[in-house]
């Protein structure tokens, strides 16, 4: 079955770069959309499609799968939590703390930036959180705001008590949670979506750049720079900051919180803890801001034309490109057997940023999460990697583990059976 015609809408609609999820994923999601409206035919179903927008609705719904939970990544949070004391907390100024979490799934970020907002006392008048996602499931679940247990998976087991009251469907946030989050439909790509907005103090935009090709991730940092005041924040996923610091922004050091601010001279990206009762101010962040905003949107948006290269030339590139990224894999999985974690995640990074389809990048991006004790996001990397190559050994066999490690029995077996499935085949080949 071609699906062609449905990937380019897709890429179209919602940026989709159907590599990022795998093309076999892809294709099942859409004989499960076929046979739900009756089309017996992909031809029959894309006519379907372009009749029925309700049954595109069902298409991205069934291809934007939410994967979060309750203060999901702690370094990051306790980035935000820095940055509120260091930059915000002691402003002069009464207007509120504007928050953006984007995409917001089914609501376990923008309720846990409500939460670490209330353990911090600051009240309710004194912030504004906007929570945006593409797909209305996951908003009207995030409405809902029941909960089960996978929700609060590696979370504070107060934060139940707290936040949350038991019932015979789950754990159901707190009024005093639920309606400080203002949830809206909205797609990142589309024309209005920073128009109709003023701008944040804080967004939150994680793993949300790793599934679109080149040009919507050009466009969607685009909106982003737009949206961010000039002495924002802007905290994106692991394998996102490369891009970023190309689009007019640079990376502030909270360890492993992945924050960005609108372009500061390098002396001034450096953020530290500081001593009790001092409290250190970005440098001119909104006219400095604003300046850079300037000078970067005057830029050409496309680059100049260069002259035609032989194919012979173009050929001898892609083999150079390829040994260099062989090359530097070794060089990470070099670091990682040397415990340096750092080097290794900044390599993977920067290979993931321009080759979104390297299952070896997402593999040890894997492995040095779970070293860190991320288990779950470690798991979201390694799935990446076998969604690129469902023949990667070492892979499979790594989440095996990982899944059993975790309590995920079913996956573990799963993933197992897959792993051995792949050896037997190549005990095979070795055998003819």
């Amino acid at each position: 079955m071609d699906i062609t015609p449905v990937i380019e809408l897709l890429r179209t609609r919602i940026g989709l770069n159907a590599e990022s999820i795998g093309v076999q994923v892809l294709e099942k999601a859409v004989r499960d959309c076929m046979a739900e409206c009756g089309s017996a035919s992909i031809e029959e179903y894309i006519q379907t499609l372009m009749c029925f927008p309700n049954e595109v609705d069902r298409l991205v719904e069934s291809v934007v799968i939410p994967e979060t939970y309750f203060f999901r990544d702690k370094e990051l949070f306790n980035g935000f939590k820095e940055y509120l004391r260091q930059f915000w907390l002691d402003r002069k100024t009464s207007a509120p703390l504007r928050v953006l979490s984007v995409p917001c799934s089914t609501g376990e970020e923008p309720y846990s930036i409500a939460m670490l907002l209330f353990d911090m006392n600051i009240g309710r008048d004194r912030f504004h959180i906007d929570a945006v996602d593409i797909s209305v499931q996951a908003l009207d679940a995030a409405m809902r705001g029941v909960y089960t247990a996978y929700s609060f998976r590696g979370t504070d087991p107060s934060l139940c008590n707290r936040y949350f009251s038991k019932s015979a469907e789950g754990y159901v946030i707190k009024k005093e949670v639920s309606s400080a989050v203002n949830f809206q439909q909205g797609n990142i790509l589309t024309w209005d979506f920073a128009s109709m907005r003023a701008g944040y103090d804080v967004i939150f935009c994680r793993n949300l750049l790793i599934y679109f090709d080149n040009a919507a991730k050009k466009k969607a940092v685009s909106v982003l720079f737009r949206l961010l005041n000039g002495d924002g924040v802007l905290f994106v996923g692991h394998a996102e900051t490369a891009r970023l610091s190309a689009d007019g922004f640079s990376r502030l050091a909270f360890p492993r919180a992945f924050a960005h601010r609108i372009g500061a001279d390098p002396e001034h990206r450096r953020v530290v803890p500081c001593p009790s009762g001092h409290k250190e101010k970005l440098p001119a962040a909104r006219a400095q801001g604003d300046a850079h905003r300037a000078r970067v949107v005057s830029k050409k948006t496309e680059p100049d034309a260069l002259p035609r290269r032989s194919g012979e030339a173009h050929g001898q590139d892609a083999a150079k490109s390829r040994t260099n990224a062989a090359e530097r894999i070794a060089e990470a999985y070099r670091l990682v057997g040397a415990g340096d974690i750092d080097n290794a995640l900044r390599i993977c990074e920067d290979l993931v940023a321009h080759d979104s389809y390297s299952a070896q990048a997402y593999y040890i991006l894997g492995q040095v999460v779970d070293s860190t004790g991320d288990g779950y996001l470690a798991e979201e990397y390694l799935k990446k990697a076998v969604y690129l190559d469902p023949g990667f050994h070492d892979a499979l066999a790594y989440l095996s583990n990982l899944c059993e490690r975790l309590g995920d029995a079913k996956n573990a077996a799963r993933f197992g059976e897959r792993a051995g499935r792949v050896m037997k085949r190549a005990s095979g080949k070795q055998g003819r």
